[in-house]
């Protein structure tokens, strides 16, 4: 037994917690000593002393099982709680009783008997198959001595070495650090304070999360998201009169706000020469998402192509799942020149487990127990936000009350404090939507599940790789109903315009034309598609982005370019 289990086995023999709990080594036992501090729910103590047992057990080789005297006393419970956790309880004395814990070999799940999938993760031995590779000496910059892999260096190495207005996509797997490609270079580029980088993200946890990332070596703001308070709304000016400046370095936003209020600073900006690179982050969202329900991703190329006209710099498109058909719309919108540099793989860190479940009752129950057995931290995933805020309630019902959801209505302040919450130790599980599914670098997650099936294996790809992204062992449990299929799959059905109706659309657009210079034209993209009757209050937002959708599908036919003007 080292020194940390020894210790913690006296605190919880004595009851005496000391507050500051920093100097304690192992993360599943800080973990647990943070939860007795807070008000744990039963379920909460269970799965946090399993964790404990279990990687105690993992370091002795398993040989024996490691017990743990627990006293008769609040926070701990009644011995009986313990076994669905499978947890044994002996010699139950007068102050305390003893426990130890047993793997995880839950019957419904096959092959759990022979292999089971809680061993893997408490081991904590490195599984990725590739090793870091010898740094240049411009990564000090980022406190770095060496890349995470060779396709890492090949692929930094390449942004560093483009010529003057080159479109580059880089292709690595989750996990490889591809933020690293476009933040080191944009940083080298503006050490003297004097140049601005834009990073397109796809949500606003993202931004925030690239932000806490870059905080030891951009000492202001560099988030950009829609935030209506007083601070909020002063936070959003800063970045905009620091780009004019040249001085922001670095900007993570939207697509969203990217077109709309952050655009005239960066034409600012271009103008000054000052623009070094125009970053998109999950590149493959411009397809995925821009062809659904957020018509802004496909409006980026136009901003891009009319800054091109005022200023040089260099393009990056960064994706871990770039498909043939990612591809071709991406050199539809940015050119045919493409440079793609790609080193893919398949991670070696998850173990994927699907077990079909009967009912939404069974569901559940498979879900606390999963939940009740695996190490922290774990994310599960729903697909909508009725979906993760119910399951959010089960398992505080349950008694994890070291929970917190994220979903596309969670306020900024909610998803900054969450971000925290999880780096700190705070929460153990986090249930949310595909809002949480892009880019979020949580070293330690250990366990991935989703009550749902993706609507794209892309998202299932993309929301595995929130775990092992240590390179150690994770864990990657579906748990689904046939009545998921059908929801996958309308989520997944985009809908069509008619060869009609989107004639008719163009037709509203280009007859209120504005002439532009050399050859370009201005169009409005809030018209109606005609003055019928179904047709002549069509004002929405919903209406724009059809108009827009048309607009891109002939642009993907080469019909027409979409651009940009100031």
């Amino acid at each position: 037994m080292n020194d940390s289990f020894s210790a913690l086995r006296e605190i919880l023999k004595t009851g005496k917690i000391s507050e500051d709990i920093s100097n304690v080594s192992e993360p599943c036992h800080r973990r647990l000593l943070d939860a007795l501090q807070n008000s744990p729910g039963s379920g909460d103590i269970v799965s946090l002393v399993r964790h404990v047992l279990r990687r105690e057990d993992a370091k002795q080789g398993g040989s024996s099982p490691t017990y743990l005297q627990i006293p008769r006393k609040p926070p701990f419970l009644d011995s009986t709680i313990w076994e669905q956790a499978s947890i044994t309880v002996y010699g139950e004395e007068e102050e305390y009783y003893l426990i130890s814990a047993r793997p995880w070999q839950p019957e419904w799940l096959d092959l759990a008997d022979q292999y089971p999938p809680d061993t893997p993760l408490l081991d904590e031995k490195p599984r990725r198959n590739y090793k870091p590779v010898a740094g240049d000496p411009f990564l000090q910059l980022v406190d770095l001595n060496t890349y995470r892999s060779i396709g890492q260096r090949e692929a930094i190495r390449a942004v560093l070495t483009a010529p003057d207005n080159s479109t580059l996509i880089i292709n690595l797997p989750t996990g490889a650090e591809k933020s690293l490609c476009a933040q080191l270079p944009a940083l080298l580029n503006s050490r003297n304070n004097n140049g601005v980088s834009v990073v397109v993200v796809p949500t606003t946890a993202l931004a925030i999360d690239q932000e806490r990332a870059l905080k030891s070596f951009v000492h202001h703001a560099t988030a950009y998201y829609s935030d209506d308070t007083v601070e909020g709304k002063e936070r959003r000016e800063g970045i905009r009169d620091r780009i004019r400046a040249g001085t922001q370095r670095i900007i993570f936003t939207s697509p969203e706000s990217l077109m709309d209020s952050l655009a005239p600073a960066l034409y600012e900006a271009a103008k000054r020469g000052i623009l070094r690179y125009f970053i998109i982050d999950e590149a493959h969202m411009v397809e995925q998402w821009g062809d659904d329900f957020r018509p802004a991703f496909q409006e980026i190329p136009g901003l891009r192509r009319d800054l091109l006209r005022l200023s040089s710099f260099n393009t990056l498109l960064l994706t871990a799942t770039l498909t043939e058909s990612c591809l071709d719309t991406l050199e539809t919108l940015f050119g045919q020149d493409l440079q793609v540099i790609s080193a893919v793989q398949l991670r070696p860190e998850p173990a994927y487990w699907f077990q079909r479940c009967e009912n939404e009752e069974v569901r559940k129950q498979r879900l606390l127990e999963a939940v009740s057995h695996l190490p922290r931290p774990l994310i599960i995933y729903g697909t909508k936000v009725k979906d993760v805020e119910d399951w959010r309630r089960e398992l505080t019902r349950a008694g994890f009350n070291r929970t917190d959801i994220m979903t596309g209505k969670s306020t900024s302040q909610q998803r900054l404090q969450l971000i925290e919450k999880l780096r700190a130790g705070k929460i153990d599980i986090v249930v949310a939507t595909s809002a949480f599914g892009l880019g979020i670098d949580q070293a330690d997650v250990r366990a991935v599940i989703h009550v749902c099936i993706p609507e794209t294996i892309d998202r299932f790809y993309q929301e595995v790789g929130r775990g092992g992204r240590d390179g150690k062992a994770s864990l990657s449990l579906t748990l689904y109903t046939t009545e998921d299929f059908n929801i996958a799959h309308g989520l997944n059905e985009k809908s069509t315009i008619t060869i009609e109706r989107g004639l008719q659309r163009w037709q509203s657009m280009f007859a209120k034309k504005e002439a532009l210079k050399n050859g370009r034209y201005r169009v409005p993209i809030d018209n109606p598609p005609s003055l019928l009757e179904k047709d002549i209050d069509m004002q929405s937002d919903k209406n724009r982005a059809w108009n827009i959708r048309t607009l891109t599908l002939i642009n993907r036919a080469n019909l027409i370019e979409i651009d940009s003007a100031e």
